[in-house]
């Protein structure tokens, strides 16, 4: 998964670390949601801080010493890093609602931890992508004549390729019903520039997609199910490895 293909964390993975943080949010109005999205902008402009920005925007992969946001993988110290900013600025706003000492500890806590997972994230390194291909939008699902198959009811998940054969974080499920004697045509949201192909995981239940073809369809033309109906395939993965990891040199400031 790329930084900006969406959030980059869960509610539930706050609560893996900090188990009453839902009867918290509710406690003191706190939209756990907003709070994940805000804390993701700012762990993005931390990371662009420490990139030399490029001088054209337009141009893919390494330029300079700089790198895009777009092409920073979610590695677990990534994301260590945020599920530990998020946490503390949800206990920092819990605090100040009332000034109630006792979320006082636990905003201390989570924002050392956020500081030192950030650290360890940059020591470590960025996971970083050379020709990053963000991931779909919500593609077009017909149905069509044809076939003999049974009415079903069919999940769909696209992925974006490149020439060098990686695949993209799959789009969010979008479904259809599809009648008796008909069959399912997916047409992809419009492509990337960088995008040579795509491909289509679909199945009669929500959560179970699998591939359903292995050689990548050009990226402006549909595919329709064929008349023999869905085949099996390996279900969709995280999106593209990094290419190399890049270390950040972390500045003590003295004082």
């Amino acid at each position: 998964m790329l930084f900006t293909d969406g959030p980059i964390s869960t509610v539930d993975q706050l609560a893996d670390y900090e188990s009453e943080i839902r009867q918290v949010a509710v406690a003191e109005s706190i939209n756990l949601d907003t709070k994940l999205g805000l804390a993701q902008t700012e762990v993005g402009i931390e990371l662009l801080a420490t990139s030399t920005q490029p001088d054209d925007g337009n141009l893919i992969g390494w330029v300079r010493n700089g790198f895009r946001l777009e092409q920073v993988v979610v590695t677990k110290s990534l994301q260590l890093w945020h599920i530990f900013a998020t946490l503390a600025s949800v206990y920092r706003d819990a605090y100040n609602r009332k000034l109630n000492d006792k979320y006082l500890p636990k905003w201390n806590e989570y924002r050392g931890l956020a500081e030192s997972a950030e650290n360890n994230c940059l020591t470590i390194g960025l996971g970083l992508v050379n020709r990053p291909l963000p991931a779909p939008g919500a593609p077009t699902l017909t149905a069509v004549s044809g076939g003999s198959l049974a009415a079903a009811n069919y999940s769909v998940q696209t992925t974006w390729t490149n020439e060098t054969g990686q695949e993209s974080m799959p789009a969010a499920e979008t479904s259809l019903a599809v009648g008796a004697n008909q069959l399912l045509m997916v047409q992809p949201a419009a492509p990337p520039a960088n995008a040579t192909g795509w491909y289509a995981y679909v199945s009669s239940v929500s959560g179970q997609e699998q591939k359903q073809f292995y050689t990548p369809i050009n990226p402006y033309y549909a595919w329709t199910e064929p008349v023999s109906g869905l085949v099996t395939g390996p279900a969709p993965g995280n999106g593209q490895p990094f290419d190399i990891l890049r270390t950040v040199p972390r500045t003590l400031q003295r004082g």
